[in-house]
């Protein structure tokens, strides 16, 4: 599913942008109570992409039975 495979893309993104802004952090000393509303809204989107996953393997697990931890009884 499309969703699912995204979260990795939408993670790894997040993953970028703190290390860019922890490079920028190092070299400018200025403005960085913008950057950290940059961070959170990074971080904030990629919680809304782990929900969409979780809602997405609900609907598939409403729609066939199926999860994708199965095995937990």
């Amino acid at each position: 599913m499309s969703i699912i495979k995204d979260d990795d893309l939408v993670d790894s993104d997040y993953q970028k942008l703190i290390k860019e802004v922890s490079k920028w952090l190092r070299e400018n000393k200025q403005g960085y109570e913008n950057v950290i509303s940059i961070l959170l809204i990074g971080k904030y989107l990629e919680r809304v992409a782990d929900h969409s996953v979780n809602i997405s393997e609900w609907v598939i697990f409403i729609a066939t039975g199926a999860h994708k931890h199965s095995q937990l009884f």
